[in-house]
């Protein structure tokens, strides 16, 4: 038993959480059963909102060959839900299907992004972009490719 409260009244308690744009309200209601229509307001939190954190990734030391396969995993190991995860190519959006590559959702804080044939076209600079109410986190890493020689 809380001090100060009777075992009755501990029976008969809830919270309520309300998301706002900056910070979450919890309120914590107690009454006595049965609850009664306007219980009383015992307390009332706020929380700064959390922004992500992306852990790093990468491609490996060494450059891919054409026609090889490629996966990477970009997770937000911090951060208020919802969480939007986009994935870049040299600073242009990359959407799943462009230039044969599968993006996919794993879980509400993580994406990957698959290739199955490595081309010349793959190689460049791909970027997570994850994003929520609270603020915004990206991450880089090059993919080279053998076999690639670019114009002079």
């Amino acid at each position: 038993m809380r001090r100060g409260l009777p075992s009755r009244v501990l029976n008969w308690w809830s919270m309520v959480n309300i998301p706002t744009r900056k910070w979450l309200l919890s309120y914590v209601f107690i009454s006595s059963p049965p609850p009664p229509s306007s219980p009383s307001l015992l307390s009332r939190q706020l929380f700064d909102p959390v922004p992500p954190q992306i852990r790093p990734f990468d491609f490996g030391d060494e450059a891919s060959n054409s026609g090889e396969t490629m996966g990477i995993q970009c997770t937000a190991i911090k951060g208020d839900l919802p969480i939007n995860i986009t994935w870049a190519l040299n600073n242009h959006t990359l959407n799943s299907g462009d230039l044969d590559v599968v993006i996919g959702r794993m879980s509400s804080k993580s994406s990957t992004l698959n290739i199955d044939y490595i081309a010349a076209e793959h190689r460049g600079v791909y970027t997570c972009l994850a994003r929520n109410e609270a603020g915004e986190s990206s991450y880089s890493a090059e993919l080279q490719v053998n076999g690639y020689c670019p114009s002079i």
